[in-house]
């Protein structure tokens, strides 16, 4: 018997040893994916990633040359209104990032886009992503065959690299937190809306605390014009929560607005959502939202559990129809601290930690609802 397993022991031992020196033979690169600075190899990489807040999934692709970003794109099967932004951000960071080098850390240095936070935000994470398990370029074997290179002493005796404090204290690199205090302070809600008057649209908006000015941007908005993009209307002050248009708005046709909060180094504080209005709140069949009503103003949890919101939208004439998916969702809903409680697409709370916060519901022209939320 001894002999008969020690007989079945070998074949398996002969096989492990084979399958492992057969690894061992594979190259390293085949298993390897970028990390770091690390360049990734020439080619085209897709990856996903998702805008918060805004609840949409953006599509990016990259084409890699020569170990430098050459090509950038985003896209996504979202509304009008984000897909706006969405644009504005990938062009930014497009033009940020073409000719650097196609590393994690160079996606991670790059800024967000002023306006575009959020979008940005999702574009990163879909490039982070695409980049990810890209094999990296294959650079190091050549420099280890180049003894010429190890044998320059000239690069070690060089002290002035190491040398050089005013790497180690340039300002600019250590104050790179102010971009993601930007990005945090970008989360602080503002609330903005649109309605006709008097011919001309009054855009109007919640005050927002550390303020400097505001900044209202605008444009014409129709499902076949949807390439159309938000133009800067007016700088207003802080002291003020509202803007009318100079010139007169159209009754049949359909514009779309949104509001920008700025520190007084011109930092982006806080962004509204877009909101979409017919000229006149009466066209045809037409109308926009007169109000919106909630289920509950009060909301209690516990940690764990969930509880859906039932929003009514009222119109100006019954019997119209209300602006479309083709511009925005029909409601949006934001919460104070995702922390606290989240809140989905639907309208579904759900409780994560103990503490209070606001959900808002937000109808297309930016009428909205608050929902005072506890969680136990």
């Amino acid at each position: 018997m001894k002999k008969r397993k020690e007989g079945a022991v070998r074949p398996i031992l002969t096989g492990l040893l084979t399958l492992t020196l057969a690894a061992s033979m594979l190259p390293a690169t085949a298993l390897a994916a970028i990390s770091g600075d690390q360049a990734a190899k020439d080619g085209t990489y897709t990856g996903g990633g998702h805008v918060e807040d805004f609840e949409y999934d953006v599509n990016v692709s990259v084409t890699v040359k020569d170990g430098k970003i050459a090509d950038m794109s985003a896209d996504s099967k979202t509304d009008e209104d984000n897909r706006d932004f969405l644009k504005e951000a990938a062009d930014g960071i497009k033009g940020r990032l073409v000719g650097k080098p196609a590393s994690l850390k160079t996606v991670t240095e790059v800024d967000a886009v002023s306006g575009a936070t959020y979008s940005s935000r999702g574009i990163k994470e879909g490039l982070k992503a695409a980049l990810k398990d890209a094999d990296p370029a294959q650079t190091e074997p050549e420099t280890k065959n180049q003894p010429e290179t190890k044998a320059q002493p000239e690069t070690k005796e060089q002290p002035e690299t190491k040398a050089q404090p005013e790497t180690k204290n340039q300002p600019e690199t250590k104050a790179q937190p102010e971009t993601k205090a930007a990005e945090k302070k970008g989360e602080t809600i503002l609330l903005a809306k649109a309605e006709p008057s008097k011919g001309r649209m009054k855009i109007s908006w919640k005050k927002v605390k550390g303020v400097s000015f505001y900044r209202v941007y605008g444009a014409r908005c129709a499902a076949k014009d949807s390439k159309i993009p938000y133009k800067k209307l007016a700088k207003v002050s802080a002291k003020k929560n509202s803007f009318v248009t100079k010139k007169k708005v159209s009754a049949k046709l359909r514009y779309k607005y949104y509001v920008a909060a700025f520190d007084k180094n011109g930092r982006l504080i806080a962004r509204s959502k877009g909101v979409h209005v017919q000229g006149a709140n009466i066209y045809k069949k037409y109308s926009n939202v007169k109000s919106i009503k909630v289920s509950k103003k009060k909301v209690t949890l516990k940690k764990g559990s969930s509880a859906k919101l039932k929003v009514t939208l009222k119109s100006y004439k019954k019997g119209t129809k209300l602006l479309g998916r083709e511009h925005a969702r029909a409601v949006r809903y934001l919460s104070s601290d995702k922390k606290i409680a989240s809140v989905s697409a639907s309208g579904k709370i759900s409780g994560k930690s103990k503490g209070k916060c606001t959900v808002y519901a937000i109808a297309v022209n930016g009428k909205w609802k608050a929902v005072n939320v506890t969680v136990r």
